[in-house]
């Protein structure tokens, strides 16, 4: 049986920071020293959103660093079988699904999707995911909840973008698979996050 959460919000756009920086060599370091030291923290902190208020914080995305999850309206998807089988799926156990974007201020920094299982949830946490926007980590962090990273991908390489002039970043830039765990290993959720290039934020001694 597959189990859907309720979709509460509208999705929303990518806000526009003109996210084009000038070219330079400098600049292009610079991206890509970003992205490898949010693709080292994700691996180190089982969750996204507190690794994410940190990087919200350190590059001033936001006037108040805060992360806000909007659920996205939109049809479910189904687990695929790779999921299925990460997640020990017993015959006939409910699979709830969610798809999230994360948001710093008016900047999407992630959009995922998330199948989780209710059986090995709380009833308070079936219904924060149930019927709020609260990130799936927030609403279990009381189960103490290990992530093993299956999977991290960058998805662009600035230092060895050859076009000239500026460079606009594209829409997504890192991509992460994670199996989240009770300290017993047994498997709640796993989610396949796509990091926008907002997390990249604005140049280097560009104005705000």
């Amino acid at each position: 049986m597959i189990v859907f959460g309720l979709c509460l919000s509208p999705a929303m756009a990518f806000a526009d920071l003109s996210l084009t920086w000038p070219a330079t060599q400098a600049n292009r370091v610079e991206a890509d020293h970003r992205l490898d030291r949010l693709q080292q923290a994700l691996r180190q902190e089982p969750s996204a959103t507190l690794v994410l208020t940190r990087w919200c914080a350190d590059y001033h995305l936001a006037p108040v660093p805060k992360i806000v999850a909007q659920r996205v309206e939109g049809p479910p998807k189904d687990p695929p079988e790779s999921v299925r089988h990460n997640l020990r799926l017993a015959p006939g156990e409910a699979v709830g699904y969610r798809r999230v974007q994360l948001f710093c201020g008016d900047l999407v920094l992630s959009d995922a999707d998330n199948w989780y299982l209710p059986d090995r949830l709380t009833p308070a946490m079936n219904g924060l995911l149930d019927h709020t926007d609260t990130p799936f980590g927030l609403a279990v962090r009381s189960l103490h909840f290990r992530r093993q990273t299956i999977s991290s991908e960058k998805l662009w390489y600035p230092a060895a973008d050859p076009s000239g002039g500026s460079f606009a970043i594209p829409d997504h830039v890192l991509r992460n698979v994670g199996l989240l765990t009770t300290p017993d290993g047994q498997p709640i959720s796993q989610v396949i996050e796509n990091y926008t290039g907002a997390v990249l934020g604005r140049a280097p001694g560009s104005s705000p």
